[in-house]
């Protein structure tokens, strides 16, 4: 299909850019219930980020994460089949890997993506992140999943509308026997259905989602999943800092609803930020957060928990960025602090350390 699009003429417009991302952090942890304390190397990856164009109306898009330095930590020590007919192991694995065609104001998109869950937590890339600054959702929802999504861009060019359909196959799904089954893409018949609507108005961004995801049932039982609706805004209140806050709603359709209230019982999700860029060289960001997670949730979310859990949150990163006219290095120090840190879901605070290099090669102009 993408051969047949790309002519003689755009194979001549053709250009590659490969980019290469390197990431070495050191983390200690301490716990608040008299636990030793914990090490990782943090968010430690590398990757390869592979963008073509084939002319004005086809691109490509493969991002491989070639490293893990922490397979064992949670959430990593079950790493999901999805990725296994993707040039999977233990360590390494695609996180996305698409095709974008553009015809006027529409861009359709196959392939794996991530899923467009609202709110801004989800646009940095996972390079650019540092996990104790992250909510449950981000450090456990596979949210990388196959399909495809069609997009529409207003002509003035402030506001993007996204219905997206992907695959839904890292859940905590059970067969007729109570057995956990982790089905490779689309191979259970699950799917992932939401709608994006994101909007930029001069100071003002917005970026807000409602999806439904499968999480049980199919192959001939019922079906039930998770329901999310998500709101965000973000305001740059000043050329160097922004606002921002973003909610979300859960619940399990499995649950009957006696009340429109018990639509907002089950789960939930709250997060302001606050960022301060005074020059080129600096960036502060700010963060605190609040989750709840209902019962039956939890496992469709992989969390090694027994009880329904509750997260307070919150932290400040500090980047500096070295080289002269380029954001290519950055070197970060945060201190953040968890009533359930990704570890081992206990209270404590911890440091980051870390060294982020990303540059990018222009293989064919």
């Amino acid at each position: 299909m993408a051969v047949a699009a790309i002519s003689g003429t755009a194979f001549s417009q053709t250009t590659v850019d490969l980019g290469v991302i390197g990431r070495l952090d050191a983390n200690p942890y301490f716990y608040f219930d008299g636990t030793r304390p914990d090490y990782t190397s943090g968010n430690s990856v590398l990757y390869t980020d592979l963008e073509c164009s084939f002319g004005d109306n086809v691109a490509l898009t493969f991002i491989g994460h070639w490293l893990n330095t922490d397979a064992d930590k949670i959430p990593f020590k079950d790493t999901p089949n999805l990725y296994r007919n993707t040039f999977y192991s233990v360590n390494n694995w695609v996180d996305f890997c698409y095709f974008d065609f553009y015809a006027g104001n529409w861009t359709f998109r196959l392939g794996k993506d991530v899923m467009a869950v609202g709110g801004f937590e989800y646009d940095p890339y996972d390079w650019e992140c540092t996990y104790d600054m992250t909510s449950l959702l981000w450090q456990n929802l596979s949210c990388y999943q196959w399909g495809g999504s069609v997009t529409y861009t207003t002509p003035s060019e402030k506001s993007n509308f996204m219905f997206q359909a992907l695959s839904a196959t890292n859940f905590n799904d059970f067969d007729v026997e109570g057995n956990i089954c982790r089905w490779r893409p689309w191979q259970n018949g699950f799917g992932t259905y939401i709608l994006n609507y994101r909007g930029e108005y001069g100071p003002v961004e917005t970026s807000n989602s409602y999806g439904w995801m499968q999480t049980c049932g199919g192959k001939g039982n019922a079906v039930s999943g998770m329901e999310m609706l998500t709101l965000g805004a973000r305001v740059a209140c000043t050329e160097s800092f922004k606002i921002g806050l973003e909610w979300q709603n859960r619940r399990d359709t499995a649950v009957k609803l006696n009340s429109f209230k018990d639509f907002f019982s089950q789960s939930t999700r709250a997060i302001l930020t606050m960022q301060y860029v005074p020059s080129d060289k600096f960036e502060l960001n700010l963060r605190g957060g609040y989750e709840y997670i209902g019962m039956g949730l939890e496992q469709d979310l992989w969390l090694d928990v027994e009880t329904s859990p509750k997260c307070w949150s919150g932290g400040a990163s500090f980047y500096y960025f070295p080289l002269k006219d380029s954001h290519d290095l950055r070197l970060e120090a945060t201190v953040a602090g968890s009533s359930l840190l990704y570890t081992s879901y206990t209270k404590g605070i911890t440091a980051t350390i870390g060294i982020l290099y990303n540059h990018t090669f222009h293989i064919v102009k």
